[in-house]
């Protein structure tokens, strides 16, 4: 807690009056108000200091229960290990990824691989390997050893010269894929460091090579749903290397800018995406037809979205946390970050709580039955700056948050 205080000069009246003090019964004491007041209520030496310092120390708050502070630069991604929870890997802006121990805020291993930031991590599926991926077109993959020792495994460099975008492991084998800004998407296998394929050959309308802002495997693994910076979503499948499914801008009814963020439905069936077109839209995958759009405020973007059953939940760039029914395409329930400062990821927890972290520098969760537009369930604060990604831990007890002001911070959910 960091305390300031007002410094104030003391002048004392330079006119002196003699007094007989027999004519004094008790003597009058003007206080800092022009009050008069007995000496016997003067306060004690000190005193004055103490309020003073009471009324202008500024309280920080900070709810989390432990921390890991190595990172110098914003950090971009955290992601927590689902085979060993208390391993934590972030990467940031210093350039450097690191692994360590949510438990301890130790440090467990330094990644030193880039020349760039590291904007994307993450662990496969089995928690055997470590990925992290960045602004110079490296992906490094490292292993844990069974005794826990970590070693570098191999390092994919095939692309340099094009930014990672976005990585995401597969659900059930130690693949990875990872989007870059020349529009490829890159299939790897980690534990052979080789190539599988390369889902490339994506122009735009104007025969402008656009960049793949987002992605991720279907449930089933089969599929692979990408965004576009021009707006369009494909369906990939990885194995074929073909376009199973595509929601082009050309067609009004889709997005016409970029795609922020996607989710899929467990069955695989629905795609919801978020854009800077100021919509949330959710299309059916085997149709190709768009379900429901959730228009937002004009020239806010939709930074987040996310699926549970029959509910979807859009998160924007002015605060706003949207709750939608599927079945009747209707707001269910709005809830507001402070000053409408950017909702920056959501993630479901179960079937009516969501966690969601945001530019007012806080992670939060709400509860979709509650008409309560501002009041959230639970409110972790710590961070003095845009908290940037989150995630949360297998048995669902911690958050474990990165943030524009260098911190990794462990809250208790």
């Amino acid at each position: 807690m960091e305390e300031r205080k007002d410094e104030h000069e003391i002048v004392e009246n330079p006119v002196e009056e003699i007094i007989n003090q027999d004519d004094i019964l008790g003597e009058e004491v003007i206080n800092e108000h022009g009050e008069y007041m007995d000496e016997d209520l003067e306060p004690e030496a000190g005193e004055d200091a103490e309020h003073e310092e009471g009324e202008n120390q500024v309280i920080f708050e900070d709810d989390s229960v432990q921390g890991f502070f190595l990172h110098k630069e914003p950090v971009y991604s955290v992601s927590i290990n689902p085979k060993y929870p208390d391993l934590v890997v972030s990467g940031g802006g210093d350039d450097k990824g690191y692994l360590w121990n949510k438990a301890t805020g130790d440090l467990v291993y330094p990644m030193e691989g880039h020349t760039d930031s590291v904007t994307s991590v993450g662990f496969s599926s089995d928690g055997t390997y470590i990925s992290t991926a960045g602004m110079d077109g490296r992906l490094c993959v490292y292993k844990i050893e069974e005794n826990l020792e970590v070693k570098p495994h191999c390092l994919f460099d095939e692309n340099v010269g094009n930014e990672v975008q976005w990585t995401q492991w597969h659900q059930s084998g130690n693949i990875i894929a990872a989007g870059y800004s020349d529009s490829t998407i890159w299939l790897i296998n980690a534990v052979h460091g080789s190539t599988l394929n390369v889902l490339s050959g994506i122009q735009s309308d104007t025969d402008l090579v656009t960049s793949t802002t987002c992605g991720r495997f279907s449930n089933s693994g089969r599929t692979l749903v990408a965004g576009y910076s021009d707006g369009a979503v494909r369906v990939w499948g990885p194995s074929t290397q073909t376009v199973v499914q595509k929601f082009l801008p050309n067609d009004k009814r889709n997005h016409q800018d970029s795609i922020t963020s996607i989710d899929i439905s467990s069955d695989d069936q629905l795609i919801m995406t978020g854009s800077e077109d100021s919509t949330a839209k959710i299309f059916h995958a085997s149709r190709g037809t768009v379900v429901a759009t959730y228009q937002q405020n004009d020239g806010e973007s939709v930074e987040c979205v996310g699926l549970q059953q029959n509910l979807a939940a859009a998160g924007t760039s002015d605060g706003q946390l949207c709750v939608y029914d599927i079945n009747t395409s209707r707001l269910r329930s709005r809830f507001l970050h402070e000053e409408a400062a950017a909702v920056t990821k959501l993630k479901w927890i179960d079937s009516h709580l969501i966690v969601s972290s945001s530019a007012d520098g806080t992670v939060r969760v709400w509860d979709a039955r509650s008409s309560d537009s501002k009041h959230a369930v639970r409110e972790f604060k710590g961070h003095d700056d845009t908290v940037l990604d989150f995630d949360i831990s297998p048995d669902g007890q911690h958050v474990v948050s990165g943030g524009d002001d260098g911190c990794c911070l462990v809250f208790m959910l």
